[in-house]
């Protein structure tokens, strides 16, 4: 799919720069940017997904692990939010997590404890949100979204 999205937007988007496409406005840009973020995402929930199928005769474990992998996809959902849109990634991340923080809930009351499987889950997806954030914000990727979108 990825692929599949990347040859077919490479000439009015990704490569536009090497076909002479027009310049795009800011709001395509964001789209792009959304959109391409999405399809990445797309790989990051397999992750998750392949961790559920290996515990799929634990159920408890399964579930989390399938709720969280899908917690991954909701942050484009809310980032188009107009109410969270001013607190950027604190907004659409922190708006999903608390579909987490759910889960805990669960978890203490119905165990008493975390599941073992709420606490991996949960801090695989804590930190692949912190590793967005910390990429997306390098140069080096800064520079390289900049010549796919020149």
């Amino acid at each position: 799919m990825l692929a599949a999205v990347f040859i077919g937007f490479a000439r009015t988007y990704y490569l536009k720069g090497m076909y002479g496409s027009p310049t795009l406005s800011p709001l395509f840009h964001a789209h792009g940017l959304m959109f391409t973020t999405w399809m990445v995402l797309l790989i990051a929930q397999p992750l998750l997904v392949a961790a559920a199928l290996y515990w799929r005769r634990n159920t408890s474990a399964h579930k989390r692990l399938m709720l969280i992998a899908t917690m991954e996809l909701i942050p484009a959902g809310f980032g188009r939010w107009p109410m969270l849109a001013p607190y950027g990634p604190l907004g659409f991340f922190g708006s999903a997590d608390l579909f987490l923080l759910a889960i805990l809930a669960y978890d203490l009351t119905t165990l008493r404890r975390p599941h073992p499987a709420t606490v991996v889950g949960g801090l695989f997806l804590i930190a692949s949100q912190f590793g967005r954030m910390m990429i997306g914000s390098t140069t080096a990727w800064q520079t390289f979204a900049m010549w796919l979108i020149s």
